[in-house]
């Protein structure tokens, strides 16, 4: 994959700079990823009852960069770190924690194709 999971920082508190980094490994367009969870119950199994899904935004970013999933609510912008490395950070706006728990997963997933379907509005005629 063009971009890497780098790390999670947990929180209790999603305002709380909980986030998922990742690297860019070659230019791509971000437009074309996302990141979902995969939660587990007490028994180990997967439970994914109420899932967590961010579609990026179509951004152009570079080999090297960084990408900063933020949990809570902010401005999405960007930014040079200390090593002089563009970092693009992104907000979920989630009022919750989504990473919370040992062992909860981040999925990065590679959008080939989409479809989307609007169901039509029944009071419309």
């Amino acid at each position: 994959m063009s971009i890497s999971i780098i790390n999670i920082i947990n929180n209790a508190d999603p305002d709380d700079d909980e986030c998922v980094i990742l690297v860019v490994e070659e230019d791509i367009n971000l437009g074309n990823y996302a990141i979902r969870d995969h939660t587990y119950d007490d028994d180990g199994d997967v439970s994914d009852i109420f899932p967590h899904y961010y579609e990026f935004p179509h951004k152009a970013v570079k080999k090297g960069e960084i990408i900063v999933l933020y949990t809570g609510t902010g401005k999405d912008g960007s930014y040079k770190n200390a090593e002089d490395t563009n970092v693009h950070a992104f907000y979920w706006g989630s009022d919750e924690s989504i990473w919370n728990n040992s062992g909860d997963q981040a999925i990065l997933l590679r959008i080939k194709y989409l479809q989307t379907y609007t169901i039509p509005d029944e009071t419309e005629e």
